[in-house]
C-alpha cells in the first residue's frame, strides 16, 4: 500500500518540476483553465462572429507558440528533440494526449490530439488555438519556413482524437509600402 503512495507521489514531483521548469524558462509563464481560454473565443465570437474568432484564436496561439519555443529551447529547439518531447509536454499542460502519427518536419506531419481541452467544451466547432499551438511550434522549428496547420477531422462528434495535418511552405516577402508623391493641382 505504501509503494502506491511513493509511486503517486512521485509522477507529482516529476510533474511539478517539468512545470517549474517550463515556467523558469519562458520568465513566468501564466497558466490558465481552458475556461479562460474558451472564454477568449466566446468573446471575440460575439463580437466579431464565428469566422473572425476563429481565425483570430488561431493566429494568438501560433504566435504564442513561436516566441514561447524559441524564448524556451533558443539554440536547443531542434525538430528530433521537439517531436520526441511533445506527447509529454501536451498532456503535462492539459492540451490533450497527441501522438504523432507520420513526421517529415519541414515538409509535413500528421497527428492526432485526443481529448483536446476545446473538445472538452461545449459550444465551439474545431480546435483552432490547439492547431494555432501547432502551427506557432512548426514555425519556430524552422524559422526559415511558414507552417500552417489543418485539422482534418474532429473528433469531438465521434468520441475519438481529432486530426491535425502541419505544412510548410516558403515565407512571402512582406509588402513593402509604396510611398506615393502627392502632386499639386
Amino acid at each position: 500500500m505504501h509503494g502506491g503512495y511513493f509511486l503517486v507521489g512521485g509522477f507529482f514531483a516529476i510533474s511539478a518540476f517539468h512545470l517549474w521548469q517550463f515556467t523558469r524558462r519562458s520568465d513566468g509563464a501564466v497558466i490558465v483553465t481552458p475556461d479562460v481560454l474558451m472564454g477568449l473565443r466566446s468573446r471575440t465570437a460575439k463580437m466579431y462572429g464565428e469566422s473572425a474568432s476563429r481565425f483570430i484564436v488561431y493566429a494568438v496561439g501560433k504566435e504564442s507558440a513561436q516566441k514561447a519555443a524559441e524564448k524556451i529551447f533558443g539554440a536547443d529547439l531542434s525538430p528530433e528533440r521537439i517531436w520526441k518531447k511533445l506527447p509529454h509536454w501536451f498532456r503535462l499542460m492539459g492540451y490533450g494526449e497527441l501522438k504523432v502519427i507520420e513526421r517529415d518536419s519541414g515538409k509535413e506531419v500528421r497527428l492526432t490530439v485526443r481529448d483536446t481541452f476545446e473538445g472538452r467544451t461545449s459550444g465551439t466547432t474545431g480546435c483552432e488555438l490547439t492547431r494555432g499551438y501547432l502551427a506557432g511550434l512548426g514555425t519556430a522549428l524552422h524559422p526559415d519556413l511558414d507552417c500552417e496547420c489543418v485539422e482534418t477531422s474532429c473528433g469531438r462528434e465521434a468520441d475519438t482524437a481529432c486530426q491535425f495535418q502541419l505544412h510548410w511552405f516558403p515565407r512571402v516577402a512582406e509588402p513593402q509600402a509604396i510611398e506615393v508623391a502627392s502632386a499639386e493641382v
